[in-house]
């Protein structure tokens, strides 16, 4: 599995722990509904900027996400 599918399941398993759907995340942190999809896809490569603005979104730092878990089911 590529390293950008890992961050995407990290990405997804936290917005879900938090009962957000994929379009108010992506809103609240002024992101497209479709980018942010296929962000959790693991679809394309984030730059740091991207992943520091869904890290603020989910008030954590952002090294907590690349924190991968190899048994993430999401």
């Amino acid at each position: 599995m590529k390293f950008s599918e890992k961050l995407g399941r990290k990405i997804r398993k936290e917005r879900k722990m938090r009962g957000w759907t994929q379009e108010d995340f992506a809103n609240a942190i002024v992101m497209s509904p479709r980018h942010y999809g296929d962000v959790e896809r693991g679809s394309v490569n984030v730059g740091v900027n991207t992943v520091e603005r869904i890290a603020m979104g989910f008030d954590m730092d952002t090294s907590e996400l690349f924190l991968l878990d190899e048994d993430i089911k999401a």
